[in-house]
C-alpha cells in the first residue's frame, strides 16, 4: 500500500517539532541564566556592607559608607600559584594600582629610608579603612619608612609566600618583609571541604572544572550561586561547615603549615640578605574589648579556640612573633569578625613598629639606595 504524503510527513513533523522544543528549552535555559547572572551582579551592586559602616567604631568617620560601597566594586584577576590579585581601581578611599595590584601606601617616603614590604591578606589590605589608614600606610607614617602594601583579600600564608618569591624572581630586593597571618588560615583551611594546603577557591575551582566549560552543569552553576547568596542572607553567614575543632590532626596540620610557609619565606628573604619578621595577627575570640555589636558565629569561634593557643607557642618557639594580645583595650576596633577600623589598624601599626625596631635601626644604616 502506497502511504500517502501527509503520513510521509508526519515523522518530519515530529522531528521538527522536537527539535523546536528542543531549541526552545536550551534557549529559556540559556536566557534564565542571563538573567540569573544579571539578577546576582544586581543583587551584588545593592546589597551593602552598611553595617559595618553603622559600627560605633565609624561614629565620626564620614567616608566609611563611602569606603564600604567601593569595596564592593572591586574586581579581581586570577593568576598562576598566587592566586587572585585586584585590578587597578581609584576611589575617595581605595585605590590600586600597579602591576602586582597593591594597595596603596601613604605617605611614600624618601628613597633614602628602609624599604619594607608588607603581606597579608584582608586586614594587612585594609578592608574597613581608607588608604591612609591601613597598617603599612600607618607605619610608614610612624617610622618614616617606605612601605608597599601586598596584602590580599583571602590570602593564606602561601599564597604570600608564592607572592613574595615571585617578587624576589623578579628582582625586588626590599630592606625588610613582614609576614602577618593567622586569621585566613583558620577561616579557610579548617572548612570541612578544604584542607590544610588549600585556598578559599579550591573547591569552586574544581566543582566548575568538573562540571566542563560549554556543558549544562556549567552554566546551571549561577543558579547554585544564588541559591548560596539567599543562605547567607537568611543565615548571615556562609552555608558551610568546619572541621578543625573535631579533627585534632586536620588542626595540628593547619598549624604547622604556616609555621613551614614563614621558615621558607624566612630562608628565601635572609638568603638575599633581607630581614624577615612573622606575627600572628588578632583575632576578635581572643581579643578583650567592646564586642556587643559584632554578630556571632559560633562554629568559627570554635576553630579559633581549636588553633590558635598551640600556634602562638610554635610561633614564639620558632621567633617569630604574636599581637594576638595588642587589641585588649575598652574601645571598639573591630568591624566584624577580624577587619579593624582605622582606630585598630594604628594599633597594629605602632605594635609592628615596636617589634621592628631593632631590624629598622639596622636596615637604616646599611638602607638601599
Amino acid at each position: 500500500m502506497n502511504t500517502t504524503a501527509r503520513e510521509r510527513a508526519t515523522p518530519f513533523k515530529v522531528v521538527a517539532v522536537n527539535l523546536f522544543v528542543f531549541f526552545a528549552l536550551i534557549g529559556a535555559l540559556l536566557s534564565a541564566v542571563v538573567i540569573l547572572n544579571a539578577a546576582l551582579a544586581l543583587l551584588a551592586a545593592v546589597r551593602s556592607d552598611d553595617e559595618r559602616a553603622r559600627t560605633p567604631n565609624y561614629a565620626n568617620i564620614p567616608w566609611a559608607e563611602q569606603h564600604f560601597k567601593e569595596f564592593r566594586s572591586l574586581k579581581t584577576e586570577y593568576y598562576s600559584y598566587i592566586g587572585w590579585r585586584r585590578k587597578p581601581y581609584s576611589g575617595q578611599t581605595i585605590t590600586v594600582a600597579g602591576p602586582y595590584g597593591e594597595r596603596k601606601t601613604a605617605p611614600e617616603g624618601r628613597s633614602d629610608r628602609p624599604l619594607v614590604y608588607f603581606f597579608g591578606g584582608s586586614t594587612m589590605w585594609g578592608t574597613g579603612v581608607d588608604d591612609a589608614s591601613t597598617i603599612p600606610s600607618v607605619f610608614a607614617r610612624e617610622t618614616g619608612v617606605r612601605a608597599r602594601n601586598f596584602g590580599e583579600s583571602g590570602y593564606t600564608a602561601h599564597q604570600s609566600l608564592e607572592m613574595l618569591l615571585r617578587l624576589l624572581q623578579d628582582g625586588h630586593r626590599p630592606d625588610i618583609v613582614v609576614f602577618y597571618d593567622g586569621v585566613n588560615e583558620v577561616a579557610t583551611k579548617c572548612r570541612s571541604e578544604l584542607g590544610p594546603h588549600s585556598t578559599s577557591e579550591e573547591k569552586r575551582f574544581r566543582t566548575q572544572l568538573d562540571a566542563g566549560v560549554g556543558t549544562l552543569s556549567f552554566y546551571l552553576l549561577p543558579i547554585r550561586d544564588l541559591l548560596q547568596w539567599a543562605i547567607w542572607e537568611v543565615r548571615g553567614q556562609p552555608a558551610r561547615g568546619y572541621d578543625c575543632d573535631a579533627n585534632a590532626e586536620k588542626a595540628a596540620a593547619v598549624r604547622s603549615a604556616l609555621i613551614h610557609d614563614w621558615q621558607i619565606a624566612r630562608t628565601a628573604a635572609e638568603s638575599l640578605g633581607i630581614r624577615f619578621v612573622a606575627v600572628l595577627q588578632p583575632v576578635s575570640t581572643f581579643s578583650q574589648t567592646e564586642k556587643r555589636y559584632l554578630p556571632k558565629d559560633a562554629a568559627l569561634e570554635k576553630q579559633y579556640l581549636s588553633v590558635y593557643p598551640r600556634l602562638q607557642e610554635m610561633a614564639a618557639k620558632h621567633g617569630f612573633g604574636s599581637l594576638v594580645g595588642a587589641l585588649d583595650i575598652r574601645e571598639p576596633v573591630y568591624v566584624d569578625f577580624w577587619h579593624l577600623s582605622p582606630n585598630g589598624n594604628a594599633i597594629i601599626a605602632r605594635r609592628l613598629a615596636e617589634i621592628l625596631q631593632p631590624v629598622l635601626a639596622q636596615a637604616g644604616r646599611a638602607a638601599r639606595p
